[in-house]
């Protein structure tokens, strides 16, 4: 914000700048005295054809011009007096103007204070409410035999509880006992995405969802960045601002929590909430689409036999990644590109990627191999 005081060397000049102006109309005003002074004068000796007594008479009344000198003063101090208070309503304007934007800038500032107090406070509570989750296994052993990348640590495994986020990663991948599978990956390739709902331990979830969708939609209607730093409104500064903001948001989330939360927006849970929030500040933009299941709606599409290299061919994941996106905004059971997509390299290659998805399609309807 620019300082509009005025400062104690510009007001020193003003003060020069109205003495001369005094100065100025005040011997203007005795020059015009004495030169119509003598110029009466003149005119009266000179053009009339009076005599001696009559001429001194004449030259006296020609005094009169005192009270035209006056009458000058009086109108260049109503010049003087007129600059004089333009100059002051210009400094005061000026004062008002710089004390409204100090005041604007001081309103963003504590705006901003207030949001990130509220923001930092609920994102610690959602790292409490991700430490607090824990699964209490029937089987502890199965876990090795399920996934093999599950860690046994002593702030995430103890006497057969499963924490914080590892509760993820179980409830995505995990089996039963019999090696029977139920976990998110599973339970969608056998039962599809109507099946979510039934995934057992997912209902652990319901809070963690419903504060991390509070979350975004605090940032999403915050009016903390309708201005920008020269306080005025900016449409683009807004949304580079709730971006950011979401972005740390999406910094904390784990491999496995970006894969169930990428399931969580699909279904009848998040479809119409929390899943235009996903797209609005692409909160997919890092999840691994290789580790993604292939949903029963997919499989029924696919050839019962898949080559080795099959994707490669067609440069597409195989996996629900594809399936699942869409360019229509307004299919709204399928991804939008921008939940996957900020940079212009990065739609490229989900447009891509979508492209060679329906090559693929093309490729099955017209019954051709793979």
């Amino acid at each position: 914000m620019k300082n509009m005081n005025i400062s104690p060397k510009n007001k020193e000049k003003e003060q020069q700048v109205s003495g001369w102006i005094w100065f100025w109309a005040i011997l203007g005003c005795f020059l015009l005295w004495s030169i119509g002074s003598i110029g009466t004068r003149y005119i009266a000796e000179h053009c009339f054809s009076v005599s001696d007594g009559d001429s001194a008479a004449l030259y006296g009344d020609s005094f009169g011009a005192i009270n035209a000198l006056i009458s000058a003063l009086a109108f260049a101090g109503v010049i003087v007096t007129f600059y004089l208070q333009r100059k002051e309503l210009d400094l005061q304007r000026q004062e008002l103007k710089a004390q409204r934007e100090e005041f604007e800038q001081q309103n963003k500032t504590l705006k901003l204070q207030r949001f990130e107090n509220t923001f930092f406070h609920m994102m610690e509570l959602q790292q409490q409410i991700v430490s607090d989750l824990c699964i209490q296994l029937q089987d502890p052993t199965l876990v090795a035999n399920t996934w093999i990348g599950l860690q046994k640590g002593r702030d995430v495994y103890v006497n057969g509880l499963l924490r914080g986020r590892q509760v993820f990663a179980y409830i995505y991948w995990h089996q039963k006992t019999g090696g029977i599978p139920n976990g998110i990956l599973t339970t969608m390739h056998d039962k599809g995405l109507e099946a979510y709902s039934s995934i057992p331990d997912i209902e652990l979830l319901d809070h963690y969802f419903r504060h991390l969708y509070t979350i975004l939609r605090y940032v999403d209607e915050s009016d903390a960045f309708k201005f920008n730093d020269d306080g005025e409104p900016d449409g683009a500064y807004e949304i580079e601002q709730k971006y950011h903001y979401t972005t740390i948001v999406r910094a904390t989330l784990s491999r496995f929590e970006l894969l169930v939360l990428y399931y969580n927006g699909l279904s009848i849970y998040g479809r119409e909430k929390l899943k235009p929030l996903i797209e609005k500040y692409a909160l997919l933009n890092n999840i691994d689409k290789e580790s993604l299941s292939i949903s029963k709606e997919l499989d029924a599409i696919l050839p019962n036999v898949r080559p080795v290299g099959w994707t490669g061919k067609y440069g597409i994941t195989g996996k629900d990644y594809e399936f699942y996106l869409t360019e229509d905004m307004y299919d709204k059971s399928r991804y939008q590109l921008s939940a996957f997509c900020h940079t212009s390299q990065e739609y490229e290659e989900a447009h891509t990627a979508l492209s060679n998805y329906k090559k693929f399609l093309a490729g099955r309807i017209a019954n051709q191999t793979i």
